[in-house]
């Protein structure tokens, strides 16, 4: 995947591990999901970095050929800036590839991932290692819509167009799983305490999540793995519950 981008992938992951960069976005579910089901070719990849670190990253992709085309800066539709822990977003081409710089506004790289439009992209790698947030959704093509993404503003027409793009490949969306259970005649689940349910506070190293390590390192365990890229990030989607019209706000934060 990584040398649909660039040739020496050695070199890259020295950029990753020295500066905490992650690869998110649709790419990474390439490494999640049957390859007959995802429709969309190797050619734009989404990092991650930390905020004070965007301009050595635009140093490194100028070196190895990317030029810089745009920066982005807040307000922006796309990310919605002032909802999405994003400072800013650099986009670099070279030849037929694309790649999205997206500056945190924090020392966490890792926020902006779980203010995604749906938990279908909350899936990150790095260096070392592979992590989805929603696994058991995911992997059956179902995801939830963040609601974090609605308390501000209405859904947008960039908004559809995001998820039109997994619907083609056979997501079903929803605000919490009790739209699935209800449909195949499931029990309902246990609203705060499923780890899918959008109303339990999750972290990024609680056992509702899926880590692989792929890297150097052996025998990590699940606080280890989180030191690579900054303290676990602690989250809840929100939104209605999902047995009541009560609301349960969204929460992100992370220890920085």
């Amino acid at each position: 995947m990584l040398q649909e981008f660039f040739e020496n992938i050695a070199d890259f992951k020295i950029l990753m591990k020295t500066h905490q960069v992650v690869v998110s976005g649709s790419l990474v579910l390439q490494l999640l999901l049957p390859r007959d089901r995802i429709s969309w070719p190797v050619t734009d990849m989404d990092i991650y970095v930390p905020c004070g670190t965007g301009q050595h990253i635009a140093n490194y992709l100028n070196i190895k050929g990317y030029s810089n085309i745009t920066e982005t800066l807040p307000p922006h539709t796309r990310y919605q800036f002032s909802q999405s822990h994003i400072h800013n977003v650099m986009t670099f081409t070279r030849l037929q590839r694309t790649i999205d710089v997206i500056v945190s506004i924090s020392s966490n790289p890792l926020l902006p991932i779980f203010c995604f439009h749906s938990t279908t992209v909350m899936n990150y790698f790095n260096a070392d290692i592979f992590f989805s947030a929603y696994p058991s959704l995911t992997t059956n093509f179902k995801a939830l819509i963040n609601p974090f993404r609605f308390e501000s503003s209405k859904p947008t027409s960039v908004f559809k167009r995001c998820l039109d793009k997994y619907v083609a490949c056979g997501f079903l969306f929803a605000f919490n799983p009790n739209a699935w259970d209800v449909a195949s005649n499931k029990t309902v689940h246990e609203c705060q305490e499923d780890y899918n349910c959008p109303h339990r506070m999750r972290t990024s190293v609680d056992n509702g999540c899926f880590r692989f390590n792929f890297g150097d390192s052996n025998g990590l365990h699940s606080d280890d793995m989180a030191d690579d890229i900054g303290p676990p990030v602690t989250w809840m989607l929100g939104g209605h519950m999902c047995n009541s019209e009560n609301m349960s706000h969204s929460f992100l934060s992370t220890l920085s």
